[in-house]
């Protein structure tokens, strides 16, 4: 379905696109070592930190837009994110990374919370809605 792009989205709707955006950092998350070798080491991590912040500069949003599951599956993703890049050198070559193991545990925990957002699916990024419908 094509939406019409509207130039001045309300905050629902940012939240909306943040949303979408959360489940496409999740999808690649899944993917464990592929999404490392798609992505490459450095925008495996910022596809995610982009949106949401990083450490003491994480942003301190609260989406409407998530449900309380979504929100500690959301949170649990963070800071299993967090330990990883604590615990790995802010840049490394993706098979250095892909043998740390790293990326097989951060599927482990992306793949359920991947599935739990899809189960309402995604939002418009255009129309306030309450509830997301399947189609977008």
């Amino acid at each position: 379905m094509q939406e019409d792009w509207h130039p001045n989205p309300t905050q629902r709707v940012l939240h909306q696109r943040l949303r979408n955006r959360l489940i496409e950092c999740f999808e690649l998350f899944a993917e464990g070592n592929a999404g490392v070798r798609d992505a490459g080491f450095a925008e495996y991590f910022c596809a995610f930190y982009d949106w949401v912040g990083h450490g003491d500069e994480r942003h301190s949003f609260e989406l409407d837009t998530l449900n309380e599951p979504e929100r500690s599956a959301f949170d649990r993703m963070f800071l299993l994110l967090e330990t990883v890049c604590d615990e790995t050198p802010d840049l490394m070559p993706e098979a250095d990374f892909i043998a740390t193991g790293w990326p097989t545990r951060i599927a482990a925990e992306a793949a359920p919370t991947l599935e739990l957002f899809l189960k309402r699916g995604r939002f418009s990024e255009t129309v306030e809605q309450k509830e997301p419908l399947q189609e977008y």
